[in-house]
């Protein structure tokens, strides 16, 4: 049965992602990819409504229903695949279930990282080494590829989020008895913010730890990337030498195979479900197997038949169970399938077959020169750069101006609030004064008016006040009977003081302090009450001195610890321009107010600018600019020291110098020095180093194959050079 068409499906622990491949006169064309779809194992039919998902999207614009293709190959992970090259049951179940589920036919599969290093070898045209690590949701896995084929393996899970770090540990675990290759292929759930952390990590110059011996390339393949990986390795094992068109978008094409007279069978992972001794031509369709075996198993007969409604039961052979990750920090090694290979059937005359050694000898002999490695190491003086110079920091400034001196800053303010609170030590006499009515008489014949406030003194001295302004009516006289009726009224005064020694008796007579009022006398209608007095306590002066300097010290200590911590780790912070501003303190009690505690509060705010990496870029650029020197070095801003001296501080500029310093490593072209190197004998190739590098002091070269030193060549495949720029000064 000819295929027109077929899905593909790259499957991982919690994400699946579909792609289009349709038939065209040239072969299969990668048409479209799928959205990526999480799934779980732990919800009922989750991965099949994941596929379904990443299958609509994938074919929403580029087919119509009834063009969808009912076939589906497999990318899977390395752990789902045991050591006898079977998927295991539990896996197995999942992928029968959609398959039947969405009444599709599966062709085979292979394990995502065989299928990248598989690739990787049919472009270079020559083993490749590197390592893969594929991150998923909960774990990553870490696959060594040495000359071509998958050395090692191991799987960690990740506790929380993604750390460089953790890959450094599963590499140390990995058996690598030689170095380890320094190129690291990133896919799977990754993003840039991943790779910006890989790229950022300190892989090399530790003492205790030295994964690499020169900081590794990494590379991000993206969805769109590792589809079109997947789909050219599945494209060529269904039929070998099947070239994909010039005109797809995601694939680069590939030179035709031909084979003459050759009964060539290319067996792998993905066809051990299809029989290896039927001859596979552009003419031979190929074939779908049952549901029961999903492609992953030898079947004696393939069907044909495209009516075949996927309903009967699986029976499943009992295989090792899958690696299970108890501990977040537990890394167990992943078994290497092993893939079965079938040789070209060659019919050799038996007369002629002793000249088959003499044949094959001189590609023996070049067998150690086409695989040689050779690691060189170059030790250069770097170059020293220090430049000073007048600026202004100005946080109004968006542009620098670096003629006037003028650079632009960001500032960051901090609040930061303090409280204190002590027992008040003052002490206060409070009461109340003593009050009671009086009748005043008045001896003159007018009225007279008394304000209030007017003093009265009882017999003992002591001072009365009237409470009121008071009028006193005329004395009046009867000369028949010889008798003067004094004026008279009545009024409240109230001691002049606090105290019970104001409380008087009745009838005690007053006189008026005012001698004008000489002629007006008073008398207490009552017993006076309410004279009252005790001892409080009070603010002292001495309180607001003492909780002044315990809330300084308070708002102190918290500056210091925001500086300390916050804008000493804040990025880009220049830590000489840091000011901090103490407002004024509020006292809950006034001085002398009767209270038992005296509580205060303040508020600090703290300010830092900030100097931006794009900036520093362009500053160090700026000020080494006329340093013939530094276009021959490979300098980096980011490594640059700038040294601050402030002579000036405001809320928005600060005035002083900058001194940019540094050093950096001579150019050097490593991938024409490589090319330039590649086949020469180690005297040539010192010659040649000490000639063409700049301020080299010293070099060593290693290579891999010791027994081919007398003849001393480096390798001819300049990818199997390795050079390291070392500076014992840096």
């Amino acid at each position: 049965m000819e295929i027109n068409g077929f899905w593909l499906a790259a499957l991982s622990n919690s994400n699946v992602t579909v792609s289009l491949l349709l038939a065209s006169k040239d072969g299969f064309q990668l048409t479209s990819i799928g959205q990526p779809q999480a799934w779980s194992d732990n919800i009922e039919n989750s991965l099949t409504q994941a596929v379904d998902a990443s299958l609509s999207s994938a074919s929403e614009t580029a087919i119509t229903e009834d063009q969808e293709p009912s076939s589906i190959a497999f990318i899977v992970p390395p752990h789902w695949v045991g050591n006898d090259g079977k998927i295991f049951p539990q896996k197995l179940k999942l992928i029968e279930g959609f398959c039947n589920d969405l009444k599709l036919k599966p062709l085979g599969f292979i394990a995502n990282d065989e299928a990248i290093v598989e690739e990787a070898n049919l472009k270079d045209g020559f083993p490749a080494s590197f390592i893969l690590l594929n991150i998923d949701a909960v774990d990553f896995t870490l696959s060594l590829v040495y000359l071509g084929k998958i050395k090692d393996r191991i799987r960690k899970s990740m506790a929380g989020s993604f750390q460089p770090i953790l890959v450094e540990e599963a590499l140390l675990e990995l058996s690598s008895d030689a170095t380890l290759p320094p190129q690291i292929i990133v896919y799977g759930q990754a993003d840039d913010s991943i790779l910006s952390l890989l790229k950022n990590y300190s892989w090399i110059g530790k003492k205790s730890i030295e994964t690499f011996l020169h900081f590794p390339d990494i590379r991000l393949y993206s969805t769109k990337e590792i589809s079109a990986i997947y789909a050219k390795v599945i494209v060529d094992q269904i039929k070998p030498g099947l070239t994909l068109p010039e005109t797809s978008p995601l694939i680069e094409p590939e030179p035709e195979i031909e084979s003459d007279n050759a009964d060539l069978t290319k067996d792998s992972d993905m066809f051990e479900a299809m029989n290896p001794q039927s001859e596979i031509t552009d003419a031979s369709p190929v074939e779908e197997v049952a549901p029961s075996d999903l492609g992953f198993g030898v079947v004696s007969e393939p069907i044909v038949d495209q009516n075949i409604v996927i309903d009967e039961p699986v029976t499943f052979v009992e295989e090792p169970p899958p690696i299970i990750i108890d501990q977040p920090t537990l890394a167990q090694p992943l078994p290497v399938p092993r893939k079965k290979i079938v040789l070209p059937k060659i019919h050799l005359n038996f007369k002629l077959s002793w000249l088959l050694p003499l044949a094959l000898s001189p590609l023996l002999i070049l067998i150690p020169f086409i695989f040689s490695t050779a690691h060189i190491t170059l030790f250069l003086t770097p170059y020293l750069f220090s430049q000073t110079k007048s600026v202004v920091f100005d946080s109004s400034k968006e542009a620098m101006d670096i003629s006037k001196g003028i650079i632009p800053v960001q500032k960051k303010s901090f609040t930061i609030s303090a409280s204190s609170q002590i027992k008040t030590s003052g002490q206060k006499t409070v009461g109340d004064k003593a009050k009671g009515e009086v009748t005043i008489f008045n001896q003159q014949s007018n009225t007279q008016t008394l304000p209030k406030g007017a003093i009265l003194i009882d017999p003992s001295g002591k001072n009365f006040e009237l409470a009121n302004q008071v009028i006193v009516a005329a004395s009046s006289y009867d000369l028949n009977l010889g008798v003067i009726n004094l004026g008279k009224t009545r009024a409240v005064i109230l001691a002049g003081e606090i105290g019970p020694e104001y409380n008087i008796a009745k009838d005690t007579r007053f006189t008026f302090k005012d001698s004008s009022n000489a002629s007006l006398i008073a008398k207490s209608e009552e017993a006076f009450s309410g004279g009252s007095k005790n001892t409080v306590a009070a603010v002292s002066a001495t309180d607001k001195k003492d909780v002044e300097q315990k809330i300084d010290e308070e708002i102190n200590n918290k500056v210091e610890a925001k500086i300390k911590t916050d804008l000493s780790d804040l990025s880009g912070a220049i830590k000489e321009t840091i000011q901090s501003k103490k407002e004024k303190i509020d006292f809950s009690r006034e001085l002398g107010e009767e209270t038992d505690e005296l509580s205060a509060t303040v508020e600090a705010t703290v300010s830092v600018f900030l100097l931006t990496s794009d900036i520093k870029s362009q500053l160090v650029s700026a000020y080494l600019s006329s340093d013939s020197e530094l276009a021959k070095s490979d300098y980096d801003p980011k490594s640059f020291q700038l040294k601050f001296k402030i002579d000036k501080i405001d809320a928005d500029q600060a005035s002083g110098s900058l001194t940019v310093e540094g050093k950096s490593i001579p150019k050097i072209d490593v991938i024409a020095l490589k090319k330039q190197l590649s086949g020469k004998s180690h005297k040539s190739a010192e010659a040649f180093i000490k000639k063409s590098i700049p301020r080299l002091y010293n070099f060593t070269e290693t290579n891999n194959f010791k027994f081919i030193n007398f003849i001393n060549p480096l390798p001819f495949r300049p990818g199997n050079i390795t050079i390291e720029v070392k500076s014992d000064n840096l």
